[in-house]
């Protein structure tokens, strides 16, 4: 098997077999918004399964879970992308930190758009069926 490392890397330390943590924290890092999106997903579902019945609809109950969502959802977008932001510009990378301002701010909307974009989905279907002889 051939390894490839750049000529720094070979003079300061060789090559080095990775260790298994090595290699689950580098695959950890690669996926980490992968990850953060699928345990926020299980968390909610987890911790609100109580909250939608049948009898109210999945509409009504869809309503009440995604208020909840928006809820939490603007203070994780706020915080963490006040700390990203701070920290980016405290770098002195100040094109990064209003990338990310950008990025954060746009996921915002994006949660309050979803809903609503789902609804005009909806009525223009609605609106086929009622004029469809």
């Amino acid at each position: 098997m051939t390894h490839t490392m750049s000529i720094p890397d070979f003079v300061r330390c060789g090559w080095q077999e990775e260790t298994v943590m090595q290699k689950l924290l580098a695959h950890l890092n690669r996926n980490k918004i992968k990850y953060r999106v699928i345990g926020t997903t299980l968390i909610l579902f987890v911790s609100f399964s109580g909250s939608t019945h049948a009898s109210t609809g999945i509409d009504v109950g869809a309503r009440k879970i995604y208020k909840q969502i928006l809820s939490v959802g603007k203070w994780i977008i706020i915080i963490k992308g006040a700390i990203d932001t701070i920290k980016s510009a405290s770098e002195g990378d100040f094109s990064s930190a209003k990338t990310r301002a950008f990025g954060y701010i746009l996921t915002f909307f994006m949660l309050l758009a979803l809903p609503w974009s789902f609804d005009q989905v909806e009525k223009l279907f609605t609106e086929m069926e009622v004029s469809a002889p």
